[in-house]
């Protein structure tokens, strides 16, 4: 790899929701109403945690040594989704969903880094 491009490093408050998956549609404007308050386009959110993207950078570089896991959210697989141009996926750390105990997690939302 000889470079990296990261829309923004940190999530930021104001441009309301343009780096967020917009679920059941195909098609989602740029900016997000209410309840989106955050751009969503950060590698790290605004609690500081690191999403896909910083996971993904951390494996790139080799600045992370452990395994690391980022699941596509699973209450919301099998619906249509409008991806956000600022982020390249909605994965998250975490395999933890709420109703969805016994299935799996479809292939291509998997992320496993280290």
């Amino acid at each position: 790899m000889i470079g990296d491009f990261v829309w923004a490093g940190w999530d930021y408050l104001g441009e309301a929701g343009i780096g967020h998956w917009t679920y059941g549609t195909r098609f989602a404007w740029l900016m997000k109403a209410y309840p989106h308050l955050t751009s969503g386009s950060g590698s790290l959110d605004i609690t500081g945690l690191p999403g896909a993207g910083a996971l993904l950078s951390q494996a790139a570089w080799g600045t992370e040594l452990r395994p690391q896991i980022a699941v596509r959210p699973l209450d919301v697989s099998g619906k249509p989704v409008a991806k956000a141009a600022r982020r390249a996926s909605d994965a998250i750390s975490s395999w933890s969903w709420r109703g969805r105990g016994g299935r799996a997690c479809p292939r291509r939302g998997l992320l496993l880094l280290g």
